[in-house]
């Protein structure tokens, strides 16, 4: 295949001058578009950049491009091209100008037409023909730019960190000495039960999607912000698992129905009392409050304070930390369905906000004259705590557990029995603040299982968080938000394609000329145009033309002109009829 043969070095031309005159531009143009096209194929696509709002530099040093900076690399590696499109069109447009000059002539304003706007005459021969090959070859390079630009879409995406960030197990406000407090003081107890339905509330709010996950409340450094979808590992985590729930077709046994009637009139009392700080649960007659118990375990207001003994050397009093206990088997429910209107008794009202159908429904009364309607349910369930070896945060303070429930060994663990106590409380609360998902029409079942679960949970990180000084720290692996690349190949692939014409270019131009003219490959198209004799063609128009010479027509005695080799083997400008 013909190939362009590298012009000699000029006297007096430097050496760079001369390296920069033997640059094969339609080489260097195919290696150029063939080393953006499959770093873009290959590299870019998928490569993750970091947000705008992100530093680019990451945690090991790691480096990252924003997406600004690959849209500015893409148009600087275009911008090179597209300056070397243009050396060799240029190097093109002049050849093809002496082609036309030398095989068929051309009027001035057909060459101005040429040189301008690359528009050809109509072709009558194989140089004709050549040209407009050459044409097609080269101009489209000038206006493919934008199918490789737009071939890259970017996607919302994210990356996990290489480093490995530590969190505490445990909250640095826990205290062993409140412990002891907790049990000393009914006061400290009530409190608490406002904190464990806030830690319910916390990892099920409103916007939560219940996928039958355990999770777990864990960071309390407002300094610390984990970012959302970050894993955590080797968490221990409260877990319940709930194997069944019934509802019985007759009335409670009349133990239930004794702990429920108390707690209704406000009259609980040691060994049937519900609540452990002195706020009867079930006293609250908002629809939907929820209570769970074991009627043949109720630990009563006061469990038996530490002996003296348990001084601490400085005078602190200290509760040890309460013994591992998994609660497995059969606990009681009570559902208060609702109140109806004076003189409606329980077994008319067929409509709340559970809809329309009830297993069983039987009466409690308040010392009025209204009946309390509720309903009665057995619930079968596992209560421990469980090994998760990994959690994912849901929120920056939550963790939900990887595995679904049914796929976690529970487990005894401290806090599980205290927070069963605290059941009755904890759930009345968690109802009436009805923060959490707890949908309830034609869903009793539905409601109570996601009440007594997400109570657990509460129950338990409160009791866990208040007075467990866990020092542990854990190994998290954050969430890092990205912006994957998308690249479609078939574009970046075309665009290459077409390009690979510029270069094919080259091979048609050096054995068109090397057939069709005695002229080899110009390529100082603009000085060989400077040397070339147009003494007769000039003085054929008049001085002030000089500035428009291709308007002049034939009115002057100008037509179609053509080169012609002297004897000194130069070219000039002559009329074509010479």
């Amino acid at each position: 295949m013909p190939v362009l043969k590298t012009p000699k070095r000029r006297l007096n031309e430097s050496a760079w001058g001369h390296l920069f005159r033997s640059i094969n531009l339609p080489t260097l143009h195919l290696l150029a578009c063939a080393a953006l096209a499959f770093s873009m194929a290959f590299r870019l696509d998928g490569y993750l950049a970091v947000p705008e709002d992100s530093l680019r530099f990451l945690d090991g040093g790691r480096f990252k491009l924003k997406v600004a900076d690959v849209t500015t690399l893409i148009s600087t590696a275009l911008t090179i091209i597209r300056i070397i499109v243009q050396a060799w069109v240029g190097t093109i447009m002049w050849n093809c100008a002496f082609i036309l000059l030398e095989k068929r002539g051309l009027t001035l304003p057909q060459v101005n037409r040429i040189m301008s706007f690359n528009i050809p005459p109509i072709p009558k021969s194989y140089a004709d023909g050549l040209v407009v090959l050459l044409l097609f070859l080269v101009i489209p390079q000038q206006f493919i730019s934008p199918l490789l630009s737009g071939s890259v879409g970017w996607t919302p995406s994210f990356e996990y960190s290489q480093a490995m960030r530590l969190a505490a197990a445990g909250s640095l406000e826990a205290s062993a000495e409140g412990w002891f407090w907790y049990y000393y003081s009914t006061v400290d107890r009530r409190a608490n039960i406002r904190r464990a339905a806030a830690m319910t509330a916390l990892a099920w709010d409103g916007s939560a999607v219940d996928r039958m996950h355990c999770r777990h409340v864990l960071n309390d450094d407002p300094d610390v912000v984990v970012p959302v979808n970050s894993t955590l590992y080797g968490a221990v985590i409260p877990c319940i698992r709930i194997h069944s729930i019934e509802f019985p077709t007759v009335n409670p046994p009349a133990k239930v129905f004794k702990i429920a009637n108390d707690s209704v009139y406000n009259i609980e009392e040691d060994p049937t009392r519900l609540s452990r700080v002195e706020e009867p649960p079930l006293r609250y007659s908002i629809p939907g409050n929820a209570v769970l118990f074991d009627p043949e375990d109720r630990p009563g207001l006061h469990d038996n304070l530490p002996p003296e003994g348990d001084l601490t050397p400085e005078g602190y009093f200290e509760r040890h930390r309460p013994t591992d206990y998994l609660q497995d088997g059969v606990m009681s429910a009570v559902i208060l369905l609702g109140i109806p209107a004076l003189g409606t008794v329980c077994e008319g009202y067929n409509a709340s906000i559970f809809g329309t159908t009830y297993h069983n429904k039987w009466r409690t009364t308040d010392h009025g004259n209204y009946e309390w309607c509720h309903t009665y349910a057995i619930v079968n369930l596992t209560a421990g705590v469980a090994d998760s070896p990994q959690s994912t945060y849901v929120t920056n303070r939550v963790v939900e557990a990887n595995l679904p429930t049914t796929e976690l060994d529970i487990r005894a663990g401290p806090w599980v029995q205290e927070a069963m106590y605290l059941m009755p409380d904890v759930m009345s609360n968690v109802a009436l603040m009805n923060t959490t998902s707890l949908y309830t029409w034609d869903d009793l079942d539905g409601y109570l299982d996601k009440l007594v679960r997400y109570s657990y949970q509460g129950a338990w990180d409160m009791l866990s968080r208040s007075y467990d000084p866990n020092a542990t720290m854990l190994e998290v692996q954050y969430y890092e938000s990205r912006v994957r690349a998308s690249v479609s190949r078939a574009r970046v692939f075309a665009w290459l394609v077409v390009s690979v014409l510029l270069t094919l270019s080259s091979a048609v131009l050096a054995a068109g000329k090397k057939r069709l003219c005695e002229r080899g490959v110009v390529f100082d198209g603009p000085v060989a145009a400077l040397v070339t004799d147009a003494r007769v063609v000039v003085d054929m128009g008049e001085a002030d033309e000089l500035t428009s010479l291709a308007y002049v027509g034939k009115e002057k005695g100008v037509g179609e002109v053509r080169l012609q080799r002297n004897d000194d083997g130069g070219f000039h400008l002559v009329p074509k009829s010479t």
